[in-house]
């Protein structure tokens, strides 16, 4: 029997646990890539239920399109977009046109908000406030469409027929003449205005309307004029205390009486007396589309014709907001006509300055608005509003209004204030200003003007003073003295040093009259420039539809949503795909390899 050499097993490895971990690490690649796979699947599906994008509404075409892409609005179509964002933000912005915009879509989340501007408009604004919350938060907006009129040549540059009718009538009272829509301190009319607007929302100027009472108490004005602007300058004592248009345009006179025509411009078989019917040049319908066509009452020059008449109200089309001497024209949708009224009351402009002045103390600090009441201003119930910003500051308002009326102005002194003194200048005309506590009364005579300043100061708060007396005493005592309480104790016969603490409290003079001065103060009003843009403003009827899943929106009139509320799920997905990838070939070369 031949023994057999032992093998020499020195130069084998022993098995170990590689091989298994190798099968481990590329059952977790596998698994990453699978979970991976599942997110990227989910944000897909996510990010396209978000990006359908609802279709503009009926009647409507889509004329641009942002999508905000890092917080930017960024236009989905090439060359210069009709519509313009300005100040635009994931909550919202403003926007500007150059043709008619009658909806606005706003999409956020799966839903979205769309917004119909009826007449349309030029300019607006855009938030996502009414989008439906995602767990309980509002979503950022995501695009933003904008749409116009269906099948109506609005744009700039296509050449269309479009005519204003201008009526004038003579009022014998202010209280003949029915107001505009706002009541406020912009009306011109130098008395306030008779009864509220009769008209609704949505509504625009028409002869049916403008004849109701107590309008009907007017009569047709012959050889007036108005006069076409480009833009508007604020009322001076240089152009009758009221609002005239800028630039050099056209002016219209009426005469005995016109068609009355419809919205379309079809005669409707009536006449309007006072009136003149003006059709509008290229350019003037190019200013009107960019809500830059202003109308006046009078000409720049004489805003007030001769002077025998006072100005009274005047409205436009969809302009029928605040009483001033200048509106502008715009034409509702698919309208091609339009009516201007303008109403003037038979007597002589007497115009008086009533300046109020808010004045505070050195010491006090300015940003508390001072309240006012009265019948001087023509917001409802006589109030208007001072806040001067500065410690120590001051703010005014100037009214001009008519003489031989009793002008009334009052303040509610805030709490914790005190009014130091209410005082009016004396009017040229040696006039008395009736001042009583924080009222006062003007009755002027024409051309009078008067400043009358309410000074205010802030109550003090309570002081510590620190007060030195002499003291004798060999044992604890109180000394009382006036109205100081004092206790010390001393122990030898010495002057002893004793802080006094006490409450000192400022009672304001209930009245005060005020002194009369014989020097009229200069005129206040100085003329201002507006420069006229494509605000919004007028009568707009807006209404909003608010959809919670855009799943199913029509795809007509869409353009393409490239960006998505699922973003962070499929960034998840790739890495663990790319992670799960680059496990897996890892894994699988060390099992090759063992």
């Amino acid at each position: 029997m031949i023994d057999e050499p032992t093998p020499d097993l020195t130069g084998q490895r022993a098995p170990d646990a590689t091989p298994s971990r190798a099968t481990t690490g590329l059952r977790a690649g596998i698994s990453a890539m699978l979970i991976g796979a599942v997110l990227v699947g989910v944000g897909v599906v996510a990010t396209t239920s978000a990006s359908d994008q609802p279709s503009c509404p009926d009647r409507t075409t889509a004329i641009a399109r942002y999508d905000v892409v890092d917080g930017a609005y960024l236009a989905s179509a090439t060359g210069e977009p009709a519509v313009v964002i300005n100040d635009g933000t994931v909550t919202g912005g403003t926007w500007t046109s150059n043709t008619l915009v009658s909806a606005v879509v706003v999409k956020g989340g799966p839903g979205s908000a769309t917004t119909t501007v009826d007449p349309a408009q030029l300019a607006g604004a855009f938030d996502n406030s009414l989008l439906t919350p995602v767990d309980g938060a509002v979503p950022e907006i995501l695009s933003v469409q904008f749409c116009g009129p269906a099948g109506r040549a609005a744009a700039l540059g296509v050449p269309q027929t479009y005519s204003v009718t201008l009526a004038a009538r003579t009022c014998p009272t202010y209280t003949d003449i029915i107001a505009n829509r706002n009541r406020n301190n912009i009306q011109e009319s130098l008395e306030d205005l008779g009864p509220n607007t009769n008209y609704g929302p949505g509504q625009v100027v028409n002869p049916a309307q403008e004849a109701a009472a107590p309008q009907d108490n007017c009569s047709p004005l012959t050889g007036w004029n108005f006069q076409w602007g480009t833009g508007i300058t604020g009322k001076s004592p240089a152009t009758a205390n009221l609002s005239t248009v800028t630039g050099q345009n056209a002016v219209a006179t009426t005469t005995a009486s016109v068609p009355e025509l419809d919205a379309a411009g079809n005669d409707t078989g009536r006449t309007l007396a006072g009136a003149v019917t003006y059709t509008l040049t290229a350019d003037q319908i190019t200013q009107a589309s960019r809500g830059r066509l202003w109308i006046q009452g009078g000409t720049k020059a004489l805003p007030l014709g001769d002077g025998s008449l006072s100005f009274g109200a005047l409205r436009c089309a969809t302009d029928n907001y605040n009483g001033d001497n200048v509106e502008y024209v715009r034409y509702p949708t698919d309208a091609r006509h339009a009516y201007c009224f303008a109403y003037y009351v038979a007597q002589p402009p007497e115009p008086v300055s009533i300046t109020v002045r808010k004045q505070l103390t050195e010491r006090s600090p300015g940003g508390t608005t001072f309240d006012f009441t009265g019948d001087t201003s023509f917001i409802p119930g006589g109030a208007f509003t001072l806040r001067p910003a500065a410690s120590g500051g001051s703010a005014e308002i100037t009214f001009i209004r008519a003489a031989d009326v009793a002008w009334t102005v009052g303040e509610n002194v805030p709490d914790g204030w005190t009014l130091e003194s209410l005082e009016c200048t004396a009017p040229a005309s040696g006039r008395e200003v009736l001042v009583e506590g924080s009222t006062f009364v003007a009755n002027l005579a024409q051309g009078d003007q008067i400043v009358c300043t309410y000074t205010n100061d802030l109550g003090p708060p309570p002081s510590t003073t620190t007060t030195t007396e002499p003291t004798t005493t060999t044992e604890s005592t109180t000394t009382t003295e006036s109205t100081t309480t004092t206790e010390s104790t001393t122990t030898t016969t010495q002057p002893t040093t004793t802080t006094t603490e006490s409450t000192t409290t400022t009672v304001a003079p209930t009245s005060t009259v005020a002194p009369t001065s014989t020097v009229a103060p200069a005129s206040t009003v100085a003329p201002t420039t507006t420069a006229a843009g494509n605000e919004v403003a007028g009568e707009v009827v807006i209404r909003t539809e608010v959809s919670s899943d855009d799943a199913r929106a029509n795809s007509a009139d869409v353009l393409a949503f490239t960006g998505g509320s699922a973003t962070p799920v499929l960034v998840v997905g790739i890495v663990l795909l790319i992670l799960g990838a680059t496990l897996s070939a890892l894994s699988w070369q060390r099992r090759r390899t063992y």
